[in-house]
């Protein structure tokens, strides 16, 4: 993937863009909402054709994640999670 990082680079370089910056790591950004819950966005670069495949093993993970330490992660009970 930093191979093409770097590809995009120059192709934003070459382009009438005036200034964008690319990220190498995943960007994320946590907004709270005013019904309690807590809105994540990830930004990350990933070819188109692996940008599902990717997502779902990103939602897996947190989830995974967050109901290993429920006291940390207070998830409503029964079939709301």
């Amino acid at each position: 993937m930093h191979q093409r990082i770097e590809e995009l680079k120059i192709l934003v370089k070459e382009s009438p863009i005036n200034s964008i910056e690319i990220k190498e790591y995943p960007f994320v950004s946590l907004r709270i909402n005013s019904n309690t819950w807590v809105e994540v966005t990830i930004t990350y670069l990933v070819s188109p054709k692996q940008a599902a495949i990717t997502r779902t093993k990103i939602i897996k993970n947190i989830l995974s994640e967050l109901n290993a330490s429920p006291s940390k992660a207070m998830f409503p009970k029964g079939n709301s999670r």
